[in-house]
């Protein structure tokens, strides 16, 4: 019993680890792209490119890799129901380390088609979310799921608290002779490397019964076509998808608001982010443990989805920048709710031998929302970045109408494979 247990921990701690890593090297590279596209000195973009254009293709660049996402999400999540988990998280993690390696490569020869193609790698490798939180299903229990969940968040968050920070160094010459755009991306390599030697040293295998499934080539459309015939399904996903389509609004365009409002620097945007992460880690882990213990899923998900946007909407009412780092921490206990919760709630409607493909499937409502909203924002937010704050707002809000009123509507739903 003493060695099952030690082995669940284990388990647990790597993907505790997985997560973070993985978070630290997208966080990375997370503050360079507005930086270097709107960069008239940077080669990238001819010096005479519009504003609206730059916008245009940073949301493209942004937008690619969770579209990409949508479509291998639930495909790796299947999968890893068939083949195991550890399979899965290694072939994404090599897929990971190509793709930075790509754009180490575009960095250097000035091609925003090598990023784009980088782009697309990434967004293949992130399919893996999904079995990750896959994984840590076949781990929990009932009673530890939205624990455990909050807990792979805070290994999310901590990740990105410190990606962004880093990253925001590293690509400023300022902090040494050494630092530039091309040195985050190698060093996001680096650590994706690091992550793949862990899954594949310390990694135990997690999914034991496999069973038979076929695959069909238009595999993310047709999930997603079928979640939204799950009733109850139905509704958490259209709420979670207008929650995190309103996020990326904001959160993806969030250098351009802080840097055409305040002046923000390449690296005053990495504090930033880092800032944001630490609040995101700490609420995660630590500060929504009693909310989680004393209240249901349904009732901490509804609320929240109406208090983060409610108050990110408040963000237009600052003008002082110091009264940012007082913001911050609301918004971020909200959001530190609404994910796991959300997952929890996934997962609790999915039978054990589903979890994977459920959990792929949500994965890829998720990066439909985060990939559609820069790629339709890039132009608009562009010609008046308190857009990204107002836009993100409503949308958020109406988020949690569709879940409180939807809820009322919908009858309870358990899906088997």
């Amino acid at each position: 019993m003493s060695s099952y247990h030690d082995t669940r921990k284990l388990s647990l701690f790597s993907l505790l680890m997985v997560g973070f890593i993985d978070h630290m090297g997208v966080g990375l590279v997370y503050p360079i792209f507005a930086v270097l596209l709107f960069d008239t000195e940077a080669k990238i973009l001819p010096a005479d490119t519009s504003a609206a254009t730059r916008g245009l293709l940073l949301g493209l660049l942004i937008a690619l890799t969770p579209l990409i996402q949508f479509f291998s999400s639930p495909i790796l999540g299947a999968l890893s129901d068939v083949k195991g988990r550890k399979k899965i998280l290694q072939f994404g993690l090599v897929m990971a380390i190509s793709g930075y390696m790509l754009a180490c490569v575009g960095i250097l020869a000035d091609s925003l088609v090598l990023l784009l193609l980088y782009r697309v790698l990434v967004g293949f490798s992130d399919g893996t979310v999904a079995v990750a939180q896959a994984a840590l299903a076949d781990l929990s229990t009932e009673e530890n799921k939205a624990r455990n969940f909050s807990l792979f968040s805070m290994a999310l968050g901590t990740g990105f608290t410190l990606g962004p920070f880093f990253g925001g160094k590293l690509c400023d010459p300022h902090v040494s002779v050494w630092c530039g755009y091309l040195t985050p991306f190698a060093f996001a390599g680096v650590l994706s490397l690091l992550n793949l030697s862990l899954v594949w040293s310390k990694f135990p295998e997690t999914r034991v019964i496999i069973k038979e499934v076929q695959f069909k080539m238009l595999e993310a459309f047709h999930n997603l076509a079928k979640a939204f015939r799950w009733p109850q399904m139905r509704i958490l996903f259209m709420s979670t998808f207008f929650y995190l389509f309103g996020w990326a609004f904001y959160c993806e365009f969030a250098p351009l608001y802080l840097i055409d409002r305040f002046h923000f620097s390449s690296s005053q945007v990495g504090d930033y982010y880092a800032y944001t992460g630490f609040w995101y880690a700490i609420s995660s882990g630590v500060l929504t443990a009693p909310i989680i213990k004393r209240f249901t899923p349904e009732q901490i998900f509804s609320v929240s989805l109406v208090g983060v946007g409610a108050y990110l909407y408040l963000l237009l009412l600052v003008d002082n920048p110091m009264y940012i780092w007082v913001h911050i921490p609301v918004l971020m206990y909200f959001a530190a709710l609404i994910y796991p919760v959300a997952t929890t709630l996934v997962s609790n409607m999915a039978d054990q031998d589903s979890q994977g493909e459920v959990l792929g499937v949500f994965t890829s409502v998720v990066a439909f929302a985060v990939g559609i909203s820069p790629l339709l924002a890039g132009s608009y937010v562009a010609g008046d970045s308190t857009r990204a704050v107002s836009g993100g707002a409503i949308a958020m809000l109406l988020g949690g109408a569709v879940y409180v009123i939807g809820r009322r509507l919908a009858r309870p739903v358990r899906v088997e494979g």
